[in-house]
């Protein structure tokens, strides 16, 4: 956990955009997308507490600098990637500040240009930072196969969180690129969410081995994920129960509002997931409704054929009446 240094609002502003805006180049154009991917303890209960990441994506050659703003965390650890060049220069990236303010936790990342550069040594920039799935600088050892971008840096020791953007935290393929750079921990009751204001700069052009540019993304845009999980009584009888699994079975491969109807996982589609999450939930709850064992939880496709067999059966009946 990082200790917090209390600075004003005006140095905080002036160290970012050192931090930054370094060399800062007159393209713009770019984008950053910030995902905030929030871990309750308990899937079902907002408000159980858990942990958190911070992810980004950038545009171009990849991401240089960030201030990202976030409300409702209690810690945060450094996890952006990072190495030694020139034996003890600090390559990648530094959290420079996590800093609180009145109304959000300001968290300011950047990679630290070396100046004045001694002949002979070199800048330890690394580009695709977030751009890259599997991306990584061309370090001593790397992974057989993977991917760099930039001029090499032949001195890099000890690398940290490399390859970054291996995989998102949950599973989607348009966050593969995205590397992480800080993790914490927020406290019962509360949701991290961020605040306005972030913003951040993207390499504009791959430098050299001794120098190298950026300039102001355009855009930063956020999103905040959760693993939260609405409990799959999707009936609202106060039970998961068969009833719950028609309702999904009658509405599978739809789009709704992201955790409403079958939608359990708030994805915002009826889909395999929420039969999963029903399943594994199945029984719980209590009243009438729960009329199956839980060995008898149906499988999706011989569930419908059961329904259809039920439907011709129901067909086949004569009631009489009398004599």
């Amino acid at each position: 956990m990082f200790g917090i240094r209390r600075i004003t609002r005006a140095a905080a502003v002036l160290l970012a955009s050192m931090a930054i805006a370094w060399q800062a180049g007159e393209a713009r154009g770019q984008a950053i997308e910030l995902s905030l991917n929030v871990f309750y303890s308990t899937p079902t209960n907002v408000n159980s507490g858990g942990v958190w990441e911070l992810v980004a994506k950038a545009s171009n050659f990849g991401l240089s600098g960030l201030e990202a703003r976030l409300i409702n965390i209690n810690t945060a650890n450094d996890v952006a990637p990072t190495g030694l060049v020139n034996t003890s220069d600090k390559a990648g990236f530094n959290l420079f500040y996590d800093v609180p303010f009145s109304n959000y936790r300001g968290l300011i990342f950047g990679q630290t240009p070396i100046s004045p550069l001694a002949t002979g040594k070199e800048q330890g920039a690394f580009y695709g930072v977030g751009q890259l799935a599997n991306g990584s600088p061309n370090y001593p050892g790397k992974p057989a196969g993977s991917n760099f971008e930039g001029p090499v840096i032949a001195s890099l020791t000890m690398p940290q969180g490399i390859p970054w953007g291996a995989q998102d935290s949950f599973g989607d393929p348009a966050w593969a690129s995205a590397a992480r750079l800080a993790v914490g921990a927020f406290a019962p009751a509360t949701t991290p969410a961020f605040a306005a204001g972030s913003s951040g700069n993207v390499f504009s052009t791959l430098g050299t081995s001794v120098s190298f540019g950026s300039s102001v993304a355009a855009t930063v845009s956020t999103i905040v994920r959760t693993n939260f999980m609405t409990p799959p009584d999707f009936n609202h009888n106060g039970v998961v129960d068969a009833a719950d699994y028609v309702l999904w079975r009658h509405t599978v491969g739809q789009s709704v509002v992201p955790g409403t109807g079958a939608d359990s996982n708030n994805n915002g589609t009826i889909d395999q997931p929420d039969y999963d999450i029903w399943r594994a939930n199945f029984g719980v709850g209590s009243g009438s409704g729960a009329g199956l064992q839980a060995s008898a939880v149906p499988e999706p496709t011989s569930a419908l054929l059961l329904t259809v067999v039920v439907v011709f059966s129901l067909a086949g009946l004569r009631v009489r009446i009398g004599s």
